[in-house]
């Protein structure tokens, strides 16, 4: 977050939000704008997080799968934040730092979009992948 926004900017992040995430953005002076997000699927909006978007808005966040609740999000509601980061040139940082557990194979096509660097940050962890074993 450093990199993507100052004090007093904003970053939209979906609820319920894994309380680090809150507590940092909080340290660093930036504006948590909450994204609710209902049970029992806990999806995303895109039309909800597009009316959050202000000119101090510098990063959508998104967690798939998310902590706390599991939701994983499809590839077309992925796809659709993207375009909504882009059409809005904020940053859609997107942690997946839990996807081996629960997703096979790729969650969805962001990287195949030739202008992926223009909008895209992406989290993953090695320490929390499933080691790759050739058949």
């Amino acid at each position: 977050m450093l990199a993507l926004a100052e004090p007093g900017d904003e970053v939209i992040l979906p609820t319920p939000w894994y309380f680090n995430a809150e507590m940092c953005l909080r340290q660093l002076g930036v504006s948590l704008v909450p994204l609710p997000c209902a049970p029992p699927s806990f999806l995303p909006s895109p039309a909800a997080c597009a009316a959050l978007v202000t000119p101090r808005t510098r990063a959508v966040v998104l967690v798939s799968p998310n902590n706390p609740t599991g939701a994983t999000y499809p590839p077309a509601l992925v796809r659709e934040f993207a375009e909504l980061a882009r059409r809005n040139k904020v940053a859609l940082v997107l942690d997946e730092t839990y996807r081996d557990f629960v997703v096979e194979g790729p969650p969805h096509a962001l990287f195949a979009d030739t202008e992926w660097r223009e909008y895209l940050v992406h989290l993953f962890s090695f320490s929390k992948c499933v080691p790759f074993s050739p058949s």
